[in-house]
């Protein structure tokens, strides 16, 4: 649970979770994007789709944990001004972890490129089988 004092692990794991993930598949992708087009390129395309599924699995859990925890209360006093525009950014870093997923997959929907399947199965099973409460 989170306190003012102390994130919980489980948010803290999420945290990072997604951060190396965005991160790494941001300059893997712009790696594989610089490739010639081969059978090996496309499966690094396909390792970076399925990084970015995983990614978006744990921003789905990442705002759902927010959501029923809340967002971290500020350590020291601040303006409110300070207080809504920490409020928004932190909301906008959180749809960011979202939308640039979700991106990728619409592009590829648009380009007539299957998502990878597998990762699709796991995380739909992952979901159904409620892990996030274990």
């Amino acid at each position: 649970m989170n306190t003012a004092e102390k994130l919980s692990k489980r948010t803290i794991s999420l945290h990072w979770l997604i951060a190396v993930g965005m991160i790494g598949s941001l300059f893997f992708g712009i790696y594989v994007e610089d490739l010639p087009k081969s059978p090996e390129a496309g499966q690094l395309i396909g390792l970076h789709k399925s990084i970015g599924l995983l990614v978006l699995t744990f921003a789905l859990l990442r705002i759902a944990n927010t959501f029923a925890t809340g967002l971290p209360s500020p350590l020291t006093p601040a303006a409110q001004w300070q207080l809504t525009l920490a409020k928004g950014i932190h909301m906008l870093l959180l749809a960011g972890t979202i939308l640039m997923p979700i991106s990728g997959m619409i592009m590829s929907v648009g380009a007539g490129i299957q998502l990878p399947s597998s990762v699709l199965s796991s995380l739909l099973k992952c979901l159904r089988t409620n892990l996030w409460d274990r």
